[in-house]
């Protein structure tokens, strides 16, 4: 598929002015070998349809021989068409159950990283790809990173979606849920998330848009990756898959794988670098004061009690020189004044005691009582 629309990618329509998509023939005695392609090992294969239904015909490699048997549920020969620039088979009627045939093929043959890195995109009339998100980009800018070679970049850009991914088919059994699709909304979101997580359908997008954008020739493939494990092999629903493929001059469509295998995706993922807004935080009730006076609070230096002014001081001069003067003084006058007091106790007691003239006398009256003369 070498169309993309924003929403999905697609099979361009018959006619257009495009050499990479070739055309549907109609399947006659030969099949003419593909205009861009470099032979490989060849292979027959015997396929009986059971359970599948659709207009494709599953076939393997690039066809060069359609047979089908006789006996069996079979489409009409001038209902089978083949694009030799594609390798695909397709039965106008429909492709029914039980139909068997036999299909000889020719895979390509894929030069090494060494070989490739001296060889240059093919030079294809692609039809266009529209709608692409800004992010794709970005993101081919950064993951093909400073190489100088185009195998090289596509490397890089295989290598970072592998690392960076993770597979997920969106089932409940998946750690996290992919969404289904590839449209322009999907890549957004598989490539600002972080950890990616996606399935082949997306990864494969995402590195054809991406191979694109640096002007390489690219397409997305679906198709049947059975585990080949004897003689005869059963192609369920499970196999199906995608995968991308890119033009080299003079070699052909050179296949990149670009799903990671890692499905432990963590649960928590994050956009970048668009922020999201927060919403408001109710603040917690006020702390019981009770439970505050249960604390002991710390003491620091700062909060040691800063001494009070103790104001105004006399000199100590003014003290000793008080002392020298004062003591001498007290002891001269200290008698004077017990006498003074003792004297003035006496005249007192005087006054209140003794007999009555005495009292009437006064304290300083000497008193005495005079004896007539008889003669």
């Amino acid at each position: 598929m070498d169309s993309y629309d924003g929403v999905v990618w697609s099979v361009a329509a018959p006619g257009s002015d495009t050499d990479a998509s070739g055309a549907f023939q109609l399947l006659g005695s030969t099949i003419p070998a593909p205009p861009l392609f470099t032979p490989g090992t060849s292979s027959t294969a015997a396929i009986t349809v059971l359970g599948y239904s659709d207009v494709w015909l599953p076939t393997v490699g690039y066809t060069d021989r359609l047979t089908f048997r006789k006996g069996t549920a079979q489409g009409p020969a001038g209902a089978v068409r083949v694009n030799t620039a594609t390798g695909t088979a397709a039965v106008t009627s429909g492709v029914r159950d039980g139909l068997s045939y036999t299909v000889g093929a020719t895979s390509q043959k894929v030069p090494n990283d060494r070989a490739l890195a001296k060889v240059p995109p093919a030079r294809l009339a692609l039809p266009p790809v529209s709608n692409v998100p800004d992010i794709v980009s970005a993101k081919a800018e950064e993951y093909s990173g400073s190489a100088d070679t185009v195998i090289q970049k596509l490397l890089n850009i295989e290598r970072s979606l592998k690392s960076l991914g993770f597979l997920s088919h969106g089932r409940a059994s998946d750690p996290v849920p992919s969404r289904a699709g590839e449209g322009a909304d999907r890549i957004t979101d598989l490539l600002s998330k972080s950890p990616m997580v996606g399935d082949q359908e997306q990864y494969a997008s995402a590195f054809a848009l991406m191979a694109r954008r640096l002007g390489y020739p690219s397409r997305v493939v679906m198709g049947f990756a059975p585990k080949v494990t004897g003689s005869t092999t059963t192609v369920t629903g499970d196999d199906v898959t995608a995968w991308d493929e890119v033009a080299f001059d003079h070699v052909g469509w050179v296949p990149f794988f670009p799903t990671p295998t890692k499905t432990d995706a963590p649960k928590t993922q994050t956009t970048k670098p668009k922020l999201e807004p927060q919403p408001q935080v109710r603040q917690p009730p006020p702390a019981d004061p009770r439970a505050d006076a249960l604390l002991t609070p710390v003491k620091t230096k700062d909060d040691a009690p800063k001494a009070k002014s103790a104001g105004w001081q006399l000199p100590a001069w003014v003290w000793v020189a008080a002392g020298v003067v004062v003591i001498p003084l007290l002891a001269y006058l200290l008698p004077v004044l017990l006498i003074a007091a003792l004297k003035r106790r006496r005249r007192r007691r005087r006054r209140t005691h003794g007999p009555p003239d005495r009292r009437a006398a006064g304290p300083g009256t000497n008193c005495s009582t005079a004896t007539p003369n008889s003669g």
